[in-house]
């Protein structure tokens, strides 16, 4: 049995889109605004959020909702473990599911944006326990100490997945990039053992 690497991030353009996706990215496109250059960029990442959706088959990502009017806007769920409110004796509770919430901006084409700038965690809707996962509501998502200027959404995708899983988790309460729960960041310090919560690759291998 050989086993085949996916298409990567760099040739997400390169993925025909099935005629369902086909027909999504010609209904959000019909509703474009701004300038050219940002109207093309948004339907470009639109184009590459669709296609990422494919490679990595909806049973480990969904496009629930898409909006490219001002702002690129999108509802992403992932299959992929969420951490809870610990019990009260330390237990961990964790979920399985997750809906992320990014907004894309085209202040994000000519200058870095924070790390907790664009993406928040929608479902569960609170409660989610990780170092960098805002505790308020809204649940905003760090994914660094900054967001470079032109970040593709499909890397955005990819950056949330590896948070959730526990694969890249702040424990430093006095680290730039960004720990917004201090006691999630105390009981992760205690409990490494726990990490991750799925060693699972976003893009695993194909078999032929």
């Amino acid at each position: 049995m050989t086993l085949t690497a996916r298409p990567g991030l760099a040739s997400l353009n390169e993925v025909p889109l099935s005629s369902l996706n086909q027909r999504r990215l010609e209904q959000v496109s019909a509703e474009l605004r701004g300038e050219a250059p940002w109207r093309d960029r948004k339907k470009s990442e639109a184009r590459q959020l669709l296609a990422l959706e494919q490679l990595a088959g909806r049973s480990r990502m969904r496009v629930t909702s898409l909006d490219v009017e001002q702002d690129l806007r999108a509802a992403v769920w992932l299959d992929v473990p969420v951490a809870m409110t610990p019990a009260p004796d330390g237990t961990l509770n964790v979920v399985r599911g997750a809906v992320i919430g990014i907004v894309y901006p085209q202040v994000i084409l000519s200058m870095p944006l924070p790390g907790f700038a664009l993406v928040c965690l929608v479902q569960p809707a609170s409660g989610a326990y990780y170092p960098n996962v805002g505790a308020s509501r809204g649940q905003r998502m760090c994914l660094g100490a900054s967001l470079p200027v032109g970040i593709p959404v499909s890397e955005l995708v990819l950056l949330s997945y590896g948070l959730l899983a526990g694969q890249t988790i702040m424990l430093d309460t006095s680290d730039s990039a960004g720990v917004m729960h201090v006691d999630a960041a105390h009981y992760w310090s205690a409990n490494q053992d726990k990490m991750p919560l799925s060693s699972t690759p976003f893009l695993a291998a194909l078999t032929p």
